[in-house]
């Protein structure tokens, strides 16, 4: 069984960073074990999950900011359809740390309150943690062996605007890029998609980028429905996307859409239908996943219920 571990993170191992400094600052060095500093590295995410396992295979750990849980499935994605591997265990990861939170609180991203993503009224993101896991493997494998298949991801599209550091291109043209591939590898049209993942963090600058990113491929008028569930988890930076990958395969097995809850004032400037406050039942078997990072590392993933009886 030819097996690979892919995982995103955006902070690493940085709270065990955070505790070593603290014992070195207070002078704690006998507990400061000799090993601790290999646990550092960020790419012990990927090897402790095969480690856990007791099994052997590829591993690899991208840090593509917020959208890293999205570049892993997809490099995953990848390696199961060109045939290189027969498993892939892929998925993002982050816990909470101080370096994080003061650093979006710095930037002023956070809410005083509660995330309102694409309410008029929405100022800015909550800091959580958390983990999404997919396995991946091929269709007719999986089948052969009686799994329950979820759904199938049909096409990923990434992309590098490098806009800015922090601020997402005003035109969403990196999101905007990265729909359009994901779309263009599943051979998925606009009129074909039943609903988005989106990004969706709260904050002014990305809740209006990402819908002018939406309405450009989808029209100005278009009533997709697109929620975030971050409204309800918070921002689990690198794990977010591949927890909102995980429910949106949910959504599609299942049938019903999650809310963008703490939604209270209509914007002109985001998408008509963020399936407000209430969960909604859905029959849709196509679904995009978005997720859009600093340093304008942009991703979607084209998720599908059935391709056969979507063509």
């Amino acid at each position: 069984l030819r097996l690979g571990s892919f995982f995103g993170t955006t902070m690493g191992e940085v709270q065990l960073t955070e505790r070593l400094s603290e014992l070195n600052f207070q002078k704690r060095f006998a507990e400061i074990k000799p090993n601790s500093f290999d646990k550092v590295q960020g790419s012990h995410i990927a090897f402790s999950v095969l480690d856990f396992l007791g099994v052997g295979g590829q591993t690899m750990v991208f840090c593509n900011a917020c959208a890293s849980g999205n570049y892993a499935i997809g490099w995953g994605f990848e390696q199961i359809r060109q045939g290189n591997l027969d498993v892939a265990i892929c998925g993002g990861v982050d816990a909470f740390s101080r370096v994080a939170f003061t650093g979006f609180n710095r930037l002023l991203s956070l809410t005083p309150d509660k995330c309102r993503p694409f309410s008029a009224n929405r100022k800015g993101l909550v800091v959580s943690e958390g983990v999404g896991v997919l396995l991946l493997e091929d269709l007719e494998k999986a089948r052969t062996r009686g799994a329950h298949v979820y759904c199938e991801i049909a096409g990923c599209g990434l992309g590098m605007d490098a806009f800015h550091m922090t601020s997402p291109h005003p035109e969403g043209q990196g999101a905007y890029e990265s729909i359009l591939r994901a779309m263009a590898q599943g051979h998925v049209t606009p009129p074909e998609v039943d609903f988005i993942s989106a990004h969706g963090t709260g904050t002014p600058a990305n809740d209006k980028t990402e819908s002018i990113a939406i309405k450009k491929v989808f029209g100005e008028d278009s009533r997709i429905p697109v929620n975030s569930i971050k409204s309800m988890i918070g921002h689990t930076m690198g794990a977010a996307s591949a927890i909102e990958a995980a429910m949106t395969c949910l959504s599609l097995d299942r049938g019903v859409l999650l809310p963008t809850m703490n939604w209270e004032v209509p914007d002109p400037d985001c998408v008509a239908d963020c399936v407000p406050n209430h969960s909604r039942i859905f029959k849709g078997r196509v679904a995009l996943s978005n997720s859009f990072a600093f340093g304008g590392n942009t991703s979607c993933l084209l998720m599908v219920k059935e391709m056969e009886k979507v063509k």
